[in-house]
């Protein structure tokens, strides 16, 4: 079905007028305040339950009004490891066009998506925002939005207009789950708006229609009508004299109506989630954090219990003898008029009540008068090993959190177990958890790459993908040279060295994607990857490799830095890393001939 911005614009009446929702609004939304509360610690009251056969209306208060929550711990330490899926060393990256020519192209689309959010990369909104979107409301849409932009001299800037579950009211997906509209509904505030008002938005793949509620000023300049019926739709002009239309709706409200028309064949937007909810069939997404959810619950209820029995029986009891109040005037801490007794603060008795206050006792005349203090003032200490075992469930539920998440003890324990198989097992299992986010992420971000290519009008030739291998390779660069170590005193294959040197590199280059592309090149052309010093001296001194080779090796260094300088003119408008092989390959081998060529007028005075 064609769906032209009047056919979409009939459809959002509709939905509004009968105040439609897709058939799971009500489950997601109520998994966004969930996992909301979970995560963040806040409106978490409503998670917590009344033990109806012993706990007065009261009571319940006065144990919401003592705890103090502790999932949004536990939460965030269940997806701190989420975030080092980007960091991983088995990422495959690329955006290019197939014309090498075309190279400007990826530049300028590379700009376009280093702004996408808040100044930041569309890169770090995956690896932070979608990572937290995925966790708190996983049902939750992204919809690529832009503003408006001159196309003759610029390009469109796409960014991220983030709907929740509860914004996106209604959806339709074909039967191959690809989206045919999104409806979003959300509340609008102006710079001088002192009122609310309520936006309409239906996403189609070719167009888009918006219906923004008037104010109260806008509908009073609208002319008086006879018999205003829902469908009407009739046109007012600005305060600047521009005409816009209005629609009247069965709810006896008029709508302002916006069209853009975008003709990219595609929704633009994707839902974050990727966890299905096998509860609604697979058509909505659990949270990442999931699995744990139940425990989560149990330990919400334990807690509260705790904080409830320290606070009213984990503190020692005081037991006295007192004195009575020595006001001439006080009756059992009362005086005569009813009022309280200042000097005993109606207790009719006289205690210490801070640490400088001293209870003096009369002085015996008789040495047998005198009276074992300890037996004047004692404190009771109460048993505490409830508390204790409350404490160690606690414990216990909140390991139990990371293990149900990770199927591993690796985040959990106090010590790890340094064995090898033992750690390379709670690694693997780490790895498969993560691995189906990573399939995720891959997934969605070609998407958004592809659909902001589309908006810019950059889409001709595109290849774009981020891949991830299933063997996460989370190390540290300390990891990585104790590996290269290992893989030399054991004469590895030089291949697997190399390998090893691939991951060092990603690691120090993954805040610098110049220098990284630069070394890629180097290494492209280096004429022997993954030998030792010892194999490489070897080859040379026995004549088993070329006079071409052997320049290119004892030169390579001062070629590439000629090279470089010679082709990053402002008369050249690539350097030499961002040319094509091909062409790079063409520079290097003349470079090369150019010193084979000096080298035969002027001999060296030492034959390698």
């Amino acid at each position: 079905m064609i769906q032209t911005p009047d056919y979409l614009l009939d459809t959002l009446v509709s939905i509004i007028e009968d105040n439609v929702t897709h058939q799971n609004y009500k489950r997601v939304c109520d998994l966004k305040r969930k996992y909301t509360a979970l995560i963040t610690g806040e409106d978490m009251e409503y998670l917590m339950r009344r033990f109806d056969k012993h706990e007065s209306d009261d009571m319940f208060s006065q144990r919401k009004r003592i705890t103090s929550h502790i999932t949004q711990s536990v939460s965030k330490n269940l997806i701190k490891p989420l975030y080092k899926i980007p960091r991983s060393n088995s990422v495959s990256r690329l955006i290019a066009y197939k014309d090498d020519k075309n190279l400007e192209n990826a530049k300028q689309l590379e700009e376009i998506l280093s702004k996408f959010y808040d100044g930041d990369s569309l890169d770090n909104w995956f690896n932070t925002r979608w990572i937290d979107l995925a966790a708190a409301d996983p049902n939750a849409w992204c919809v690529l939005e832009w503003k408006d932009f001159d196309p003759k001299n610029e390009k469109a800037s796409p960014y991220p207009f983030e709907v929740s579950s509860n914004e996106a009211i209604h959806f339709i997906k074909d039967i191959s789950n690809e989206l045919q509209f999104l409806v979003v509904k959300n509340d609008v505030f102006d710079d001088f708006d002192v009122e609310e008002r309520v936006k309409y938005t239906i996403y189609g793949k070719d167009s888009a229609v918006a219906l923004t509620s008037l104010t109260k000023d806008e509908e009073n300049k609208i002319p008086p009508r006879v018999g205003s019926k829902a469908g009407d739709i009739i046109q007012l002009l600005t305060p600047d004299q521009v005409l816009y239309d209005i629609i009247y709706t069965n709810q006896k409200k008029w709508y302002k109506i916006n069209k853009f028309e975008y003709n990219l064949g595609v929704v633009p937007a994707f839902q974050v989630g990727f966890y299905r909810d096998i509860y609604t069939k697979g058509k909505t997404y659990l949270s990442v954090i999931d699995d744990a959810v139940p425990i989560l619950m149990k330990l919400v209820k334990v807690n509260s219990e705790l904080d409830l029995t320290s606070a009213l029986h984990v503190f020692p009891q005081k037991i006295q003898y007192a004195n009575r109040c020595d006001n001439i005037n006080c009756n059992m801490g009362y005086l005569p008029d009813g009022g309280v007794c200042p000097s005993c603060q109606g207790t009719g008795y006289k205690v210490a009540k801070t640490a400088q206050d001293v209870i003096y006792l009369t002085m015996p005349r008789d040495k047998d008068d005198f009276l074992n203090l300890d037996n004047i003032v004692r404190y009771v200490a109460p048993s505490v090993e409830l508390v204790q075992w409350q404490d160690r469930y606690v414990e216990k539920l909140t390991i139990r959190c990371k293990e149900a998440m990770y199927n591993t003890e690796l985040f959990s324990k106090k010590e790890v177990a340094e064995t090898a198989t033992g750690k390379n097992i709670d690694l693997q299992n780490v790895y498969d958890s993560l691995y189906t986010m990573a399939r995720a992420y891959s997934v969605k971000w070609k998407f958004a790459i592809y659909t902001i290519a589309k908006i810019a009008d950059m889409e001709t030739g595109l290849t774009a993908f981020y891949n991830f291998s299933k063997d996460f390779k989370l190390k540290s660069l300390t990891d990585l040279y104790n590996d290269l170590k290992i893989v030399g005193d054991s004469n590895a294959d030089s291949f697997v060295r190399e390998m090893i040197q691939d991951d060092i590199a990603g690691i120090s280059y993954s805040e610098d994607p110049i220098a990284k592309g630069k070394y890629d090149v180097k290494k492209a052309f280096y004429p022997f990857s993954g030998k030792s010093e010892k194999e490489i001296l070897y080859a040379i001194s026995a004549n088993l490799v070329p006079e071409e080779v052997k320049v290119l090796y004892l030169n390579y260094g001062w070629i590439f830095d000629e090279l470089f300088l010679e082709n990053n003119s402002k008369n050249t408008p690539l350097n030499f890393y961002e040319l094509n092989r091909a062409e790079q390959k063409a520079l290097l081998d003349a470079k090369v001939k150019e010193i084979m060529k000096k080298n035969k007028a002027n001999p060296p005075l030492v034959e390698l």
